[in-house]
């Protein structure tokens, strides 16, 4: 099962890597710009400097103010975002495919010629210390945010995106400007486009965008390799805030993004919590009535992978719900796996990802990150062949790989007292061997 579309690739002379999939049947058309910079080759000190580069690039250019981009965007009904990740950092938008070529200056003139006016950047600091404070007033954003640091520590993957207010609050203009003119360059660009060229040639629009980029900065070295992936720590970290619930992630060392279990781990992911049919939603919510909601997550990256799993629930149910996720695991070890569920799930990626395909927004993405992390194009056809050649055999030994004794860690965050805390230890020693 595959969309009919017309994938190219192009290198401009600048350096700037032009991926576009054409898909005539559609009336719109998303245009992405990915820096191949993410919050893991921050320096310790610089911590929150990508995600703050980010908000900088919206509040204004050499020829556009805050509100300009604003009122072009949206006089035209398109939509702009941005998001910057472990490893990436992305500004796309979506509009009718008459707008593209629009949405290309916009989003290049914001990439690269962002002002960092003195009075934008206290401003926008300040927005970014509030949104520090909203994370850490969020139980469920503080605590999975704080597991990787815990098993991670204070670098690379480990740290949070949006960085710390020791750091975020110390940077100056200029050093934020230098680090936005060392990584924003021409050679470490990707810009992806997806749907309707409404006639525009994507080397020729992505060319003709630049060309009215006053100064394009010149390519420096190959960007810094991230640092290695620091060694996952093992062990609890218990957490006391005078809230209702206890709010736990539970998570072991996964795969990286081009390991060939990756499609295995994703069903995994599916079965475990991908619906209310999945197995820790049917046990822990539909038959105990015992959380609001229950999630695994699978997440990959260049050289390393994390597979956690997550809830909330009153402190006096935790025991309940840690024990019946232990069990839900164990069947998996132990091979109690069925065809049909095999089926099920299959399908239920399957019909996901279909839908996704459709999406001129997630063909965008789909066709950078395959870039990034493959170099290529990887098509549907190989998408959906790898995710049918899995067997049950398959998930039940990635199940044994994952959910082994031993391997979990945890970081829980609740109202416990001192010998609640050490309660706690006990338990997840028995429950997960967590030591």
């Amino acid at each position: 099962m595959s969309m009919k579309t017309d994938f190219k690739k192009y290198e401009l002379d600048n350096g700037v890597t032009v991926l576009c999939e054409n898909m005539p049947s559609m009336f719109t058309a998303a245009v992405g710009c990915w820096l191949r910079n993410g919050s893991r080759n921050e320096a310790p000190a610089a911590q929150g400097g990508y995600h703050f580069i980010e908000h900088m690039a919206f509040k204004g250019t050499e020829t556009r103010s805050a509100r300009d981009i604003a009122i072009e965007v949206e006089s035209v009904g398109a939509h702009m975002n941005a998001m910057t990740g472990k490893e990436i950092t992305c500004y796309y938008a979506k509009a009718l495919s008459e707008n593209l070529p629009m949405m290309a200056d916009v989003l290049t003139d914001m990439v690269f010629c962002s002002t960092f006016a003195p009075d934008e950047f206290s401003r926008e600091q300040q927005v970014i210390l509030e949104e520090i404070k909203n994370r850490d007033d969020t139980p469920e954003d503080f605590i999975f945010d704080q597991f990787l640091e815990d098993r991670l520590g204070r670098g690379g993957l480990g740290h949070s995106v949006l960085g710390y207010e020791e750091t975020v609050g110390e940077f100056s203009r200029d050093a934020l400007y230098a680090l936005y003119r060392e990584a924003y360059r021409p050679n470490n660009l990707i810009v992806a486009i997806a749907g309707n060229l409404n006639g525009n040639h994507p080397e020729a629009l992505i060319r003709d965008a630049l060309e009215k980029i006053p100064a394009l900065p010149a390519n420096g070295s190959a960007p810094e390799a991230a640092p290695h992936t620091a060694e996952f720590r093992r062990g609890a970290a218990v957490y006391t805030r005078d809230i209702e619930q206890a709010h736990f992630v539970l998570g072991v060392p996964g795969i990286p993004y081009h390991h060939d279990d990756r499609f295995v781990y994703a069903l995994l992911d599916t079965l475990l919590s991908g619906g209310m049919a999945s197995r820790l939603f049917q046990e822990v919510r539909e038959k105990l009535g015992l959380v609001y909601d229950i999630q695994t997550t699978n997440e990959c990256y260049s050289d390393a992978g994390f597979f956690s799993i997550s809830a909330s629930t009153r402190p006096a149910n935790l025991r309940t719900v840690l024990e019946v996720t232990a069990a839900e695991l164990e069947k998996l070890r132990n091979g109690d796996l069925r065809e049909s569920e095999l089926k099920r799930v299959k399908q239920q990626l399957r019909a996901n990802m279909a839908m996704s395909f459709e999406n001129v927004a997630s063909r965008m993405m789909k066709i950078a990150r395959s870039e990034i992390y493959f170099g290529r194009d990887v098509s549907d056809d190989e998408v959906m062949d790898k995710l049918q050649a899995v067997t049950l055999e398959d998930l039940q030994r990635a199940s044994c790989d994952l959910f082994g004794a031993g391997r979990f860690a945890a970081s829980i965050l609740g109202p416990f007292t001192e010998q609640g805390e050490r309660d706690l230890r006990v338990m997840l020693q028995d429950i997960f061997a967590i030591s």
